[in-house]
């Protein structure tokens, strides 16, 4: 059974900034800006959808020093959806993250916190660990930066913090948390990753920019290539032939419309029309 984390060693004087919902096209790049300037390192948990159009600023996110984490595709109410629903939203972002970093994500936070032992039993299956937090600072609400900075200077050893830089009001965070570390700092805390803070220290989730990229194996979700009997997601230029090809060695039609039929209900009435991040059984 999978149990979600929400806080570190109590013991040991590291505290995690977290923040949902990004990339921002605005608010992220001016939180990479304040964490820049007092030199302190957060984790990034972002919605699948935000990514597109927004690839830029994942990579200087990573290149910054950063934790990307996985958020799910679109935000939904995880215990609402069915297992394949599950799986496609977080398979989704997995994809597009390791895409664009060369290394798929170690955490997810379910959205709204709403989670269940299937929910994080499916996050495992997917390689991923499931992180809540141990400070909420409600910052989505809007209550002005007075009182987002009171909720962040809460904050004791361990602390894993709530915050938002994808919602209309993370301006208010962004100068809250400007704020407040200075001040968390002059009390003995240091801000880390959660790679950092479940570890009590060491190295980040993601190397330097001018680093080699490597990826541990047992990390990775298996969705790379198509295994008979197995479920796989959709990568980007796949089609069903593709995917056939990948998992016979034959991308002839009789072998494309055997995982066809098998996912009728998924693909819908048109075989030509799949979707990066759908999961499908290889029969």
């Amino acid at each position: 059974m999978i149990q979600s984390i929400d806080s570190g060693n109590p013991n040991i004087d590291q505290i995690a900034l977290t923040f949902d919902d990004g990339p921002h096209s605005e608010h992220t790049l001016n939180l990479l800006a304040v964490l820049n300037q007092h030199g302190v390192k957060a984790t990034f948990f972002l919605l699948g959808e935000n990514i597109n159009g927004h690839e830029s600023i994942v990579k200087q996110i990573v290149q910054e020093g950063h934790l990307i984490a996985n958020h799910s595709k679109s935000h939904p109410d995880l215990l609402k959806c069915d297992d394949h629903t599950v799986l496609e939203q977080l398979t989704y972002t997995n994809t597009v993250i390791e895409n664009i970093t060369g290394k798929a994500p170690a955490y997810f936070r379910p959205p709204y916190g709403e989670t269940d032992d299937r929910v994080n039993n499916l996050a495992g299956s997917l390689g991923l660990t499931p992180i809540m937090w141990s400070l909420d600072t409600n910052d989505w609400k809007g209550l002005g930066v007075d009182a987002i900075e009171k909720e962040l200077m809460k904050a004791t050893p361990g602390s894993i913090i709530l915050c938002h830089d994808g919602v209309p009001a993370s301006n208010q965070t962004i100068e809250a948390v400007n704020i407040a570390i200075p001040k968390l700092q002059q009390q003995g805390l240091n801000f880390v990753t959660l790679s950092e803070l479940l570890v009590g220290g060491g190295q980040t989730e993601y190397p330097s920019a001018d680093s080699p990229i490597n990826i541990p194996h047992s990390s990775i979700p298996p969705i790379a290539q198509p295994v008979p009997g197995q479920k796989y997601a959709v990568q980007p230029e796949d089609d069903l032939s593709k995917i056939a090809e990948k998992s016979y060695g034959d991308g002839n039609e009789q072998s494309w419309r055997k995982i066809y039929e098998a996912n009728i209900n998924i693909i819908g009435s048109d075989p030509s029309i799949i979707k990066i991040g759908m999961v499908l059984d290889i029969p």
